[in-house]
């Protein structure tokens, strides 16, 4: 693992995980507690990050988003001095939710694209992630056809 950690930083590879629903509540087993330590990016919904707690969670310079439905994001991250900084992203309200399914897994998708595509700009990432999982929730099912850039403009940032 040290390795492949080493040669992705080397690459400026970003390392992210989503925490996901544990119905056996695991979260907190060794394994993921070293885990959670290497990565870059961690995303948790509102219950993931109180189960997983915020000490666990905020340590270094890993920075955590944690979903909050239609209060958009709260990004936890570490200024220059590594002090702890909390910010809260909004989102657009939709009033017309058809399936809320997958809205998650969409932002984060949406995310990491923008993440990648604006060299690690946070606060835009935050702005397409929450502009994808808004289309996503106007349609009905998670895995529909794929959202085009036109849909986008209509309602994005």
């Amino acid at each position: 693992m040290d390795k492949i950690q080493k040669d992705a930083r080397f690459k400026d590879y970003t390392w992210s995980i989503g925490t996901q629903y544990d119905a056996k509540e695991r979260w907190m087993e060794p394994w993921l507690s070293e885990l959670l330590l290497r990565m870059d990016i961690i995303f948790v919904n509102e219950q993931e990050y109180e189960r997983l707690g915020p000490s666990t969670l905020t340590r270094g310079k890993t920075i955590v988003i944690q979903t909050r439905g239609k209060e958009g994001v709260r990004v936890h991250s570490a200024n220059e001095e590594r002090e702890r900084v909390t910010t809260d992203i909004p989102t657009k309200n939709v009033s017309n939710i058809i399936d809320p399914c997958g809205a998650g897994d969409s932002f984060v998708a949406g995310f990491l694209h923008q993440y990648c595509k604006e060299k690690h700009n946070i606060d835009a990432a935050c702005k397409w992630g929450n502009a994808i999982a808004r289309v996503n929730i106007q349609r009905m099912g998670a895995c529909n056809k794929p959202i085009k850039r036109a849909e986008l403009k209509v309602i994005t940032l």
